[in-house]
């Protein structure tokens, strides 16, 4: 990778729920452990009504680089290699790094946080995830065309909002593997 295409994860965040923390810690080890040339950022919104929009602007401003992850604090996806690589070399503007949506049961979670093979049942059937939600990894340019609304509030409907944002801007997102 170039040096001057680097790569900044923002992570929304608010702290204060035992489960996200846990969470948000096993992530943060998996970040580390693969990809400790990307620069982590907790994206703290200000107090007040969550709004993911005002925590990712802020952290946004405060970093140079040129490729952003915009990733929910309780989320992994294997594919975020491949998509920030289609992003750096400019295949495409945006990439979304995970087409289904995994919802672990409680004692899954544990097991997977324990560092032990996760079976079992899931806490719901796997579904297709939202566009702008999850993980997004995308150029700083079309961040900066289109980003979080921050009109909306609490959680809810601004991952959608910002999926069709970048779709009307830039054309469907980029699964890397289902090219």
């Amino acid at each position: 990778m170039h040096p001057s295409h680097s790569v900044q994860i923002v992570v929304p965040w608010r702290p204060g729920c035992p489960h996200r923390e846990r969470a948000w810690e096993w992530v943060q080890g998996r970040y580390a452990e693969r990809h400790p040339d990307w620069t982590v950022i907790e994206a703290h919104a200000p107090d007040g009504p969550w709004v993911k929009a005002s925590a990712v602007a802020s952290a946004v401003r405060a970093t140079n680089a040129d490729v952003l992850v915009i990733a929910d604090a309780d989320v992994w996806a294997d594919g975020i290699t491949d998509a920030v690589g289609l992003v750096t070399a400019r295949i495409v503007d945006w990439a979304v790094p995970h087409f289904y949506v995994h919802r672990l049961t409680q004692d899954a979670t544990t097991s997977l946080l324990a560092g032990t093979p996760t079976t079992g049942p899931l806490d719901e059937e796997p579904y297709r995830g939202v566009d702008g939600g999850g993980i997004v990894v995308l150029t700083r340019e079309l961040l900066a065309r289109a980003p979080l609304d921050p009109r909306f509030t609490g959680w809810g409907q601004e991952d959608e909002a910002w999926g069709y944002a970048l779709t009307c801007l830039a054309g469907p997102s980029r699964d890397p593997r289902r090219q």
